[in-house]
């Protein structure tokens, strides 16, 4: 175990401004394309006018790392720094003042990064709570320990502002406070186990009698396509089932272990590795643990979010009353953190680092001194639903269920059971006589199968959270709060005390995770009508049989589309016809 104290801050008057103490430092930062780290990035540009910014980005295929990042002003992020700068244009230019570029995947080795580095912000990360195994540890450990070795090669022995999660304490109960983990878990020995893990899952795949049941299974689905369409199937399988058993070697290799999952999992692991690095190399180490980010509270905008975080699938999803019931504690606590809060704090970190060697620990989060219960998030999404419910299309407008928290053991008995019902109903529309109304019954029985599946898979995913019976204290990052200046106390908010939840959630965050659902059900009622009509001239319509050409099933789907609106005693001169 890594020996750290917390760093103790204490409030000062005439405090020096976290804006002068970062003026003349030059500034990496990873992860910039990612929901926190592009606001850290436009507060930079804002708000620090003196602080050179160096970026670490990885080029994609068609669009270089600076293409990339240009195409981060267009975003709307950058909507309240375009307005002083005047336009696109403008922005641009200063983006290129201000900001260096460096093409890098610190994921795939060491960076060749320049020196002169003073502060290292890492906020890169996977986004999924349940990636394959060895993806999470080559991003969250392996490639945090590749830039990190990457700047000092570079020749800078820059402050060290790592970014976790507050649930790296696993599934503990009770109170986290902000210090070093207690485990003596080998991070060593567990990164290089999951990475062997990928080899060993491919030569499993690759067994004769799990062969012949993928070529099986894409022969029934398949044959009619051709031999091509059945054999690329069947590989596509074999890939498909080496994703999920790394996935749940990942997720079981956790929960052994006391994480909820390999997110977490490899985040703790990733903590401990740059607690040794900085030991070793007398660096100054401040680690971040975030609880669920959540849309802006007020910066850039209120409400502003880029892609569905942890809680909006489920508050999209309960909106279109497809969520039944949900596991979860009411009286635990769901602690949500506005994006703009970790921004801001992360800031205040970079600019006030620990002494070298040590590392200081600060939880941004909400639950200690503003605890929101699972009962009373529940309760607010509710009333915001029932006031302005999402449109159903054709059908006015939905109505969300409600929820009795019967525990996790009865949510998955409901599941289990439902999962069931829908096998059968499958099972029993396939065999019905082919017409529009077995149509509508497979429409119907994939709708619901999603749905089931929908809720399994969030259940098991998020299940941990809403059950969890932990407060993460804040006491680290409240000191550092009350030391900054009055100036920037409220420049730079991070104080989760002052979040009034109902104003949050329902006049903030579900509008904006509920916007675009909103806007495709208006342009549906606008969307025009289209009229088919006979061609006046013969068309030529060939077919790849074998799929020799295109893998398709093309005939398979018009020949089945086609007889289903026909009498049987039509069926032989149709298909004499094709």
């Amino acid at each position: 175990m890594v020996e750290t104290r917390s760093s103790a801050v204490h409030p000062s008057e005439g405090a020096t401004s976290i804006v002068t103490k970062l003026t003349g430092k030059r500034v990496l930062l990873t992860g910039v394309t990612g929901f926190l780290g592009q606001v850290v990035l436009e507060r930079l540009l804002a708000d620090f006018p003196d602080t050179r910014i160096l970026l670490l980005v990885r080029s994609q295929t068609g669009q270089s790392s600076v293409e990339r990042v240009h195409y981060l002003t267009r975003k709307p992020s950058f909507d309240k720094l375009r307005r002083p700068v005047g336009s696109d244009e403008a922005l641009l230019r200063l983006l290129d003042e201000r900001v260096e570029v460096v093409d890098g995947d610190f994921s795939l080795g060491r960076p060749e990064l320049p020196g002169g580095i003073d502060v290292v912000i890492h906020s890169a990360a996977t986004v999924s709570f349940d990636p394959p195994i060895d993806e999470a540890f080559q991003t969250n450990l392996l490639g945090a320990m590749n830039l990190y070795r990457g700047v000092l090669a570079g020749g800078s022995r820059p402050a060290l502002v790592h970014v976790s999660t507050a649930y790296v304490a696993g599934v503990q109960k009770g109170v986290i406070p902000e210090r070093t983990l207690d485990h003596r878990v080998d991070w060593r020995l567990e990164a290089d186990l999951a990475m062997r893990a990928r080899p060993d899952v491919e030569a499993a795949s690759r067994k004769p009698e799990l062969l012949l049941r993928f070529l099986s299974d894409a022969s029934k689905e398949h044959s009619r396509a051709g031999s091509t369409t059945v054999a690329e199937d069947a590989e596509q399988r074999r890939k498909d089932w080496m994703t999920k058993r790394l996935v749940e070697y990942g997720r079981q290799r956790a929960r052994s272990l006391g994480w909820p999952d390999v997110y977490t999992f490899t985040k703790a692991m990733g903590e401990r590795a740059v607690e040794e690095l900085a030991a070793d190399e007398q660096l100054p180490l401040s680690i971040v643990r975030p609880s669920i980010i959540e849309s802006a509270l007020l910066h850039p905008s209120p409400g502003w979010i880029d892609g569905f975080k942890m809680a909006d699938p489920i508050i999209r999803a309960y909106g279109l009353g497809q969520i039944p019931e949900f596991p979860g504690i009411p009286e635990g606590i769901v602690d949500l953190i506005p994006v703009d809060f970790v921004v801001n704090a992360i800031l205040a970190i970079a600019a006030t680092p620990p002494p070298p060697g040590e590392a200081a620990h600060y939880h941004v989060s909400s639950g200690d001194r503003n605890p929101l219960p699972f009962h009373r998030l529940y309760e607010l999404v509710r009333e915001y639903f029932e006031a302005h419910p999402l449109p159903e299309r054709g059908r006015g407008q939905h109505r969300v269920p409600e929820w009795t928290f019967p525990g996790n053991v009865t949510v998955e008995r409901l599941i289990r059971r439902a999962e069931r019902l829908t096998d059968v109903a499958e099972q029993v529309v396939t065999h019905l006589p082919k017409s529009k109304a077995m149509r509508d019954a497979v429409r119907r029985v994939d709708r619901d199968k999603a749905r089931v599946d929908f809720v399994k898979r969030y259940s098991d995913l998020y299940g941990a959270y809403t059950e969890a019976e932990v407060i993460y204290t804040d006491e680290v990052a409240m000191a550092l709060f009350r030391s900054l200046s009055k100036e920037d106390r409220a420049r730079f908010p991070f104080d989760a005390a002052a979040i009034d939840w109902k104003h949050y959630l329902q006049d903030v965050h579900s509008p904006a995770v509920t916007r675009s659902l909103r806007e495709l059900s208006k342009r549906d009622r606008e969307r025009p009508q289209v009229r088919i009509r006979e061609r006046e001239e013969p068309v030529l319509a060939v077919f790849d049989m074998e799929g020799t050409i295109i893998s398709s099933n093309v005939v398979e789907s018009y020949v089945w589309a086609k007889m289903a609106d026909l009498e049987p005693d039509e069926w032989p001169g149709e298909l004499v016809g094709v």
